[in-house]
């Protein structure tokens, strides 16, 4: 599920925004995270699952209007958080399936 970030880093030298292709995950011991070009799903993992943590808290994000991610707009977009929750789901799944 590699990115190439040579298309971004070009267009962030040049002053111009790089849209993304497609939504990016990221996931740490206590936090996953799902994010497309505006709204970013950030997932508060379980401590000490092992295995696959579930998932405790969800906040959301419009990086558009909230760039430093101050204001959890997850009440607000339930669809949305839903729609992008199962997204970080799937995603999370299929990066453990690999060997």
């Amino acid at each position: 599920d590699g990115v190439d970030l040579r298309p971004a880093l070009a267009g962030a030298a040049g002053g111009e925004a790089s849209p993304r292709r497609s939504p990016v995950g990221f996931e740490s011991a206590r936090m996953a995270t799902w994010t497309d070009d505006r709204f970013k799903l950030v997932a508060a993992l379980a401590r000490g699952a092992g295995g696959d943590p579930a998932i405790q808290r969800i906040e959301l994000y419009d990086l558009d209007a909230d760039p430093s991610e101050q204001h959890d707009i997850a009440a607000d977009e339930p669809a949305r958080t839903a729609a992008m929750r199962a997204q970080l789901e799937r995603w999370r799944r299929a990066i453990r399936r690999r060997p």
